[in-house]
């Protein structure tokens, strides 16, 4: 990713702190099975607990990982570690920075904070939304005629920036005139 249009997705510290987490008690959790398998047992059922456990599911974690988000004509690509999320911009009404979008949410369904912050999550302040994210300070929202979605990048200001160069029909609303208020004196 080197164009105007691409950006990179870190992670905030609480992402680290989790996945770090979420990782040890995986292989922890996987060597504990295997470990503690009666020696009666065929040695085949260790195996299959530990590459059906823990492993499994950090590869899962791995697979729907955010590296970073790109902005093209076409809309707005989400880059995995292997593959590629594509959101065409189709009905895009606005797009705004808010550190505070995620605060507060449930995770109706995906992952929470295992390498991503990535599924479908609701809160008072944003409704139902969709999230592709790394680190919620940085939240840009994706406001659509039907849907939310919010994404993490590097730079929020350059993203929407590079959005509304993208998308002429993103244009800011006017500010409106300010009104002088008269007061009478008594």
């Amino acid at each position: 990713m080197s164009s105007a249009g691409d950006f990179r997705a870190p992670w905030s510290v609480w992402l680290k702190v989790s996945s770090l987490v979420v990782v040890t008690v995986l292989i922890w959790a996987s060597v504990y099975v295997v470990l503690t398998l009666p020696s009666r047992w065929s040695w085949t059922i260790p195996v299959v607990a530990y590459i059906a456990g823990g492993p499994l599911l950090f590869v899962l974690f791995a697979l729907f990982m955010i590296r970073g988000y790109s902005l093209t004509p076409r809309g707005l690509i989400v880059h995995r570690l292997t593959w590629e999320t594509s959101l065409p911009m189709t009905g895009l009404k606005s797009i705004h920075a808010d550190p505070h979008a995620m605060r507060g949410s449930i995770r109706l369904f995906g992952n929470g904070g295992a390498l991503s912050i990535t599924g479908f999550f609701i809160n008072r302040r944003l409704g139902r939304y969709r999230a592709f994210a790394t680190d919620p300070v940085r939240a840009v929202v994706l406001e659509f005629k039907s849907r939310k979605v919010v994404v993490t990048p590097d730079d929020p200001g350059r993203f929407i920036s590079e959005a509304h160069k993208l998308f002429p029909a993103l244009a800011e609303p006017e500010e409106p005139h300010n009104r002088r208020i008269q007061t009478t004196t008594r």
